[in-house]
């Protein structure tokens, strides 16, 4: 004897989850009964219940009733997810033309600086050889990178260098040697620096003239144009006289003023 139980309430299929199905097949607006569009004939149909929430029966066009009808289904969306999801989608839905633009601002990122090793070193010159030679032997932990007399000469003194102390100091030297071509280099390029500036400032009227060439026609154009008289004008153009004891515009009170139109000093006066 068979024991499957022959209900209405039965269904074969899965129930229907709110949050699964398109936003647009969907109508949860407050104040109308629940309806969504059957997967089986793709029309709208109210979703009864309280609890036990099933869409209603229905047929098809033809006289068919549709297998859609009296399907479970699950409310597992709210009404606020429902609108966000829908809004979305009609916004999704537009055009690309009549979609307002967004304005891209660009993060405007500051300049990195260099690091130590990238920046190029100054030109090392005798006298700042001979300073960091006087700060090595400052705080040199050597003893023999000092001055120091001689016992059996207290008249000498002599000089010991550390490793450090022996490079800087031949460093030093080499430098000093090459100061006086130094300075004659740096003297002719400051020279030929002083040299482009007079081309430079002598092409100047030239240059000057050449400019005013170009502008002189439109500017001839100009001032004809102010010099003929307007037309339709009917007379000279005269500035409004200010009325008898009015004080022109941006003129603060004198002390006098102030105190004559104080009202304090009129109450003494009666």
């Amino acid at each position: 004897m068979s024991t499957r139980t022959r209900s209405r309430r039965t269904y074969g299929r899965e129930p229907l989850q709110l949050s699964q199905l398109n936003p647009a097949d969907i109508d949860m607006l407050p104040g109308i009964q629940l309806s969504i569009v059957c997967h089986e004939c793709h029309s709208w149909h109210r979703v009864a219940g309280t609890t036990d929430l099933r869409v209603v029966q229905h047929g098809r066009g033809n006289g068919e009733r549709c297998p859609g009808g009296n399907r479970q289904v699950q409310a597992d969306l709210t009404l606020e997810r429902w609108l966000a999801r829908r809004r979305r989608q009609q916004q999704d839905a537009l055009r690309a033309e009549t979609r307002r633009p967004t304005t891209v601002l660009k993060k405007v990122t500051a300049p990195k600086p260099p690091a130590l090793h990238q920046l190029d070193p100054a030109q090392p010159t005798a006298d700042t050889a001979r300073r960091a030679l006087e700060a090595h032997r400052a705080r040199c932990e050597a003893a023999v990178c000092t001055t120091s007399k001689d016992k059996r000469n207290d008249e000498r003194r002599r000089v010991g260098h550390c490793p450090d102390g022996e490079r800087l100091a031949r460093r030093y030297l080499s430098l000093l040697e090459y100061e006086p071509h130094r300075l004659k280099i740096a003297a002719a390029q400051q020279s030929e620096r002083e040299r482009l500036d007079r081309e430079s400032a002598a092409g100047f009227p030239q240059r000057r003239t050449a400019e005013w060439k170009n502008v002189e026609q439109l500017v001839s154009e100009a001032d004809e144009q102010r010099a003929a008289p307007l037309e339709g004008a009917r007379g000279p153009i005269v500035p409004l006289a200010l009325p008898a004891g009015a004080r022109p515009i941006g003129q603060s009170p004198t002390a006098e003023e102030v105190l004559a139109a104080s009202p304090v000093r009129r109450h003494a006066a009666a």
